[in-house]
């Protein structure tokens, strides 16, 4: 599928932000993202706030309610006159699909518009799976769910570690299983008909971060402490990965990547035992020194399943200024980090809205 190109799923990436549909698709999500952010708002506000005429906003309302996503909602309070109705998204309206492929296991995240988690579950993986036994197994339990469930699902978003394509129906190469030119997303999305792509998984945790929470730093280093060290940098609005985990800090120890020696060899829950894990977090909070030198970040944001729990001994080893703070998502940062793409993918486009601004600012 091209993504420069209209789709009858999905926000389209790569757009031609003059054409007259696409400045309709643009206002669509306008209207629909403040409506999310306002709660519950009138036709005449939504027109009076984002500068519409009041015919193109009621023509933008009557596609939203038709689609399911927003329902009227009782009456505006106004000092006089005519109360006019309120409008505030419809929480059944559409579901989202998350599944995090990790290297143990995959997790099936069910969500609403909101982002509220209506199901999880998890399943073992195989240390070294099959693709196609794999993705077999995956469609199967995707069907499963369609078919439970009443409410439409609008996106897909499989995240993982790993290159993926230009329009990330592809898997072109896994980070740490032999798998190569898996169109797995493609797949998917040809036997379910939902809207699916793939996402890489820490940098997709650091956009839930800030999706789930509005007073994040404006950049930081986020680090992902689990079975594999990973990380990504949050700088001048963009999520990047980070190669933070490949710090030399040892003289032994064969990484992933081919060096020696590199944090992640001594900081990696699946390479390391359970009384090595107070050594690790010195490890990470020493190695915190350079980079917090090297990205003049203003916070440094760590998710896991050690992370709070060692957090006082990574601090005691960094002893920077550059404030050290846990996840806000705790325990759900991993299946939440794929609910949140889908829903910006799927439903929302904040990220396109983001794109239409830079590029009228640039002209």
């Amino acid at each position: 599928m091209n993504l420069n190109k209209p789709t009858s799923g999905g926000v389209c990436w790569g757009m031609d932000f003059s054409h007259p549909s696409v400045a309709r698709t643009v206002n669509r999500l306008r209207v629909l993202n403040l409506i999310a952010l306002e709660g519950a708002i009138s036709r005449a506000e939504i027109a009076r706030t984002l500068d519409l005429s009041k015919p193109s906003t009621s023509e933008i309302v009557a596609l939203l309610l038709e689609e399911n996503l927003v329902t009227e909602s009782g009456k505006a309070e106004t000092a006089s006159g005519r109360r006019p109705t309120n409008l505030k998204l419809k929480a059944d309206g559409a579901l989202v699909l998350g599944i995090d492929m990790d290297i143990r296991t995959t997790t099936y995240t069910v969500a609403n518009i909101h982002g509220a988690i209506l199901r999880m579950e998890k399943f073992p993986i195989r240390e070294h799976p099959d693709p196609k036994t794999a993705g077999a197994e995956i469609i199967k339990r995707i069907l499963k769910l369609t078919h439970e469930s009443k409410i439409p699902f609008k996106a897909i978003v499989l995240t993982t570690s790993g290159t993926f394509s230009a329009d990330r129906k592809t898997l072109v190469a896994h980070t740490y299983w032999s798998w190569e030119e898996i169109p797995l997303a493609e797949v998917i999305e040809k036997n379910t008909a939902i809207p699916t792509i793939f996402a890489e998984t820490t940098r997709s945790m650091s956009f839930a971060e800030r999706w789930f929470h509005k007073e994040t730093p404006p950049s930081y280093l986020y680090i992902n402490w689990g079975e594999h060290l990973e990380s990504a940098l949050y700088v001048n609005s963009v999520d990047r990965l980070s190669r933070f985990e490949h710090t030399p800090v040892s003289r032994t120890g064969l990484c992933f990547c081919g060096q020696i020696g590199c944090l992640e060899t001594v900081a990696g829950l699946s390479r390391i035992g359970k009384e090595e894990i107070p050594q690790a977090a010195r490890a990470i909070g020493q190695a915190l020194i350079a980079a917090d030198r090297a990205t003049a970040v203003d916070a440094i944001i760590i998710a896991g399943p050690q992370a709070r729990e060692h957090l006082p001994i990574i601090r005691e080893s960094f002893q920077g200024s550059t404030p050290i703070i846990p996840s806000i998502l705790k325990e759900r940062s991993t299946p939440l980090a794929s609910v949140a793409v889908a829903l910006d993918w799927g439903i929302f486009g904040r990220s396109m809205l983001e794109q239409t601004k830079t590029a009228t600012r640039n002209g």
